[in-house]
């Protein structure tokens, strides 16, 4: 049985495909690098001077090496006994070390500062590093590595995604690598670290079990057999990781010793405050203390931001010589410059179906991730009918084996939308994420950092869009004074840029079909056109093709300004400057008899003052296209059944597709009164402030509040 398309589906994939390049250049926001040839003359030789030294220290130290040395020995000795040999000659002292820099000279030796060879590393850490890929610390790793390497209790704070794992990793093996000669079976961890979430455990563990061979490190979390993590206990570990819960659970079993631990990190510690750790973290730390009464360990605290209770933590269990390495500071933009940050309207009823034409007009092909507020609510939108064959939740409900198939299949491509909360979310290691979409404002601007932090990763560009409600739309100032960050105003994503990425997107899907398989089906084809669209192939391929991008039922127009279904957005251009939207809302009910003030709302005059956006009741208003005398078609606009003057010189009246920039002067009002009678019983609407209210009442909004008059009552909204 054909399945059943609608026309307006059918009709709109007949649209000129053109790409509409939504996608971000990354041309236009990473920095371009421009180095005078002076300049790189005087790094040639800079380089060729260093080389030369190097090469002449290296056969001093080969010269003067024991003959001995070279004999064979196992490749765990070799391992140990490099480690041994490459002690610090200097220590290494860094000023102020930024990941921003606004001359290209400071740049370059920045990244010369930064090269590992600078640093008092082993030579198997190093090799490990660069068979990674790293040739150089990041500004956190930088700044940490030696004052941890000094036995000092260190406090760090930088920006999400800048290799805070590293930091605290790196110099804890270092110092465990020099006394490592004794690893017995059975033996008691040395270093504990915890983390808010299972997924960040596990990439802590990885981080750590790619940087050396030598130490064992045992992942602990809730969700699966503690039976078999007590096992490996038992074997021995060196490193300790995972989430607060379980690792109270094994110390309280008396699987985990902490009388020998050198190190306690607590990685991501605002986060483990905002779900509920504080008590558990506060417990490891002061197992710690008790069972290393006596004895030194050092205290490392690691996050993107420090609330009051990470500073009580580093008074109680911190040394009161503690580092503090800041590298945000009071800098007001704390989120990565490679993302472009984009803000939306949403009203809750059709918020669900706004965010996924976002990922559709947005994402594309890539991957995406989606933050919701509850759990409920990602399993709501992971099963809407746009997203149900692309999309996974994650959240703590969801097992740990589905977790896991999930999180790999985002990796590879099979799950292109993760939707999840903040918990899930914290510790995921996807560098390749090209969309971040908020469904509500963050809490607070320092989620908003970690959301937005997922995307825009290791010089990639990335976009972050933020949906908001009429009611939230003083968050768009709150987080640029909070942040810096100013969000582009984006309306929902029209019918036309829908069907030019989805339907491109579907046709390589379908392009990808081999001829044979599709010669099976010639015989349906064929039927399907002439059965139900008259024998028009072409309309019957636009027709699978709308089916498959999920848009069967067409594609509803919807308001510009506030994304309401039941609304389109209209544009009113005149020939004279407007004062006052009023007289275009005038201009209309007198064009069109029935049409009354309440249809219409949320009007904004357009900067110049030649043309005046407002919204205005779908149903009310058809769009067809006709032939004229000329035999040229063109299209018409009736509202309330009256066509719209299309000779009308002094006002042309049309859909508005895109965001104009508007006059910001508070000329437009709210939802216009929801109650016009003419008893004057009517109240103003909350959109942007009140509406008009009823005959004898209510009153023009805007952001302040309205007032009354007679026995009406306005009601803006502040």
């Amino acid at each position: 049985m054909a399945p059943s398309i609608s026309s307006s589906a059918i009709a709109a994939l007949s649209i000129d495909s053109d790409a509409m390049d939504v996608s971000v250049d990354s041309k236009k926001v990473a920095k371009d690098k421009k180095i005078s040839k002076t300049k790189s003359d005087k790094d040639k030789k800079d380089k060729k001077s260093k080389k030369e030294n190097k090469e002449k220290k290296s056969k001093k130290r080969k010269h003067s090496s024991s003959p001995s040395a070279s004999g064979s020995s196992s490749s765990s000795d070799s391992e140990a006994e490099a480690d041994k040999q490459v002690q610090p000659s200097k220590k290494v002292h860094i000023d102020s070390v930024s990941d921003e820099s606004s001359e290209d000279s400071a740049g370059q030796n920045e990244e010369n500062k930064l090269s590992l060879d600078n640093f008092p590393l082993s030579a198997s850490t190093k090799s490990a590093l660069i068979s990674r890929g790293i040739s150089a610390l990041f500004p956190i790793q930088a700044s940490t590595l030696v004052p941890i390497l000094e036995g000092n209790d260190v406090l760090g704070r930088a920006r999400t995604g800048t290799g805070k794992t590293l930091a605290f990793s790196l110099p804890m093996i270092e110092l465990m690598l020099k006394s490592s000669d004794n690893l017995q079976r059975g033996r008691r961890p040395r270093a504990v670290v915890l983390a808010p979430t299972r997924e960040l455990a596990k990439q802590v563990a990885a981080e750590i079990e790619s940087t050396t061979k030598r130490l064992v490190v045992v992942t602990v979390y809730g969700g699966t057999s503690i039976y078999d993590q007590q096992q490996k206990l038992r074997g021995g570990a060196d490193f300790v990781v995972g989430t607060p819960g379980r690792v109270i659970d094994l110390i309280d079993r008396g699987n985990l010793a902490l009388d020998n631990v050198e190190f306690i990190c607590l990685d991501e510690a605002d986060q483990m405050l905002d779900i509920g750790f504080k008590d558990d973290m506060e417990k490891v730390l002061r197992c710690v203390q008790e069972q290393r009464s006596g004895k030194k360990y050092q205290t490392l605290l690691f996050s993107a931001t420090v609330p009051e209770w990470v500073n009580q933590v580093a008074r109680d269990f911190m040394r009161p010589d503690h580092k503090k390495i800041d590298l945000i500071g009071s800098q007001a933009l704390k989120t990565s410059e490679t993302i472009v940050y984009k803000a939306v309207m949403t009203p809750w009823r059709v918020r669900h179906d706004i965010v996924s034409d976002l990922v559709a007009v947005y994402g594309r092909a890539g991957r995406t991730i989606i933050f919701t507020e509850t759990k409920a609510d990602a399993n709501s939108l992971a099963v809407s009918p746009k997203l149900v064959s692309v999309a996974q939740a994650l959240h703590g409900d969801i097992p740990q084996s589905q977790r896991e198939q999930t999180l790999q299949g985002f990796r590879n491509g099979t799950v292109r939308v993760l939707i999840c909360t903040d918990v899930a979310a914290r510790g995921l290691d996807i560098p390749e994420v090209d969309l971040v979409i908020n469904v509500s404002p963050p809490k607070d601007a320092e989620t908003f950092i970690h959301r937005s932090g997922r995307t825009g990763r290791a010089g990639r560009s990335g976009v972050c869009i933020t949906g908001f409600s009429q009611q939230e739309s003083w968050w768009v100032g709150f987080i640029k004074k909070r942040t810096g960050v100013e969000c582009e105003m984006i309306s929902p994503p029209q019918a036309q840029a829908i069907v030019q990425t989805t339907g491109m997107e579907t046709a390589k899907v379908v392009g990808q079909c081999s001829v044979a398989a599709a010669d099976m089906f010639m015989d349906t084809a064929e039927a399907l056109a002439n059965e139900t669209f008259e024998g028009d192939s072409m309309r019957a391929l636009a027709a699978a093709l709308a089916h498959i991008s999920g848009y069967s039922e067409g594609i509803q127009r919807r308001s510009v300004l506030t994304g309401d279904s039941d609304r389109v957005t209209m544009i009113m251009h005149t020939e004279e400057q407007v004062k006052t939207w009023g007289y275009v809302r005038g201009a209309m009910v007198r064009t069109f008899p029935g049409l009354e003030d309440r249809d219409m709302s949320t009007f904004r005059i357009v900067v110049g003052r030649n043309a005046v956006v407002f919204d205005i009741l779908s149903k009310f208003v058809e769009e067809r296209t006709v032939k004229g005398d000329d035999g040229e078609t063109e299209t018409v606009i009736s509202v309330k059944g009256r066509q719209w003057d299309s000779q009308n010189s002094r006002m042309r009246l049309e859909f508005c597709t895109e965001l104009p920039e508007f006059e910001d002067d508070g000329s437009y009002n709210g939802v216009s009164g929801g109650n016009t009678g003419s008893s004057g019983f009517g109240r103003g609407g909350r959109s942007f402030g009140g509406g008009r209210g009823g005959s004898r009442g209510g009153s023009r909004g805007g952001f302040r509040s309205g007032r009354g008059g007679g026995r009406g009552r306005g009601r803006g909204r502040n």
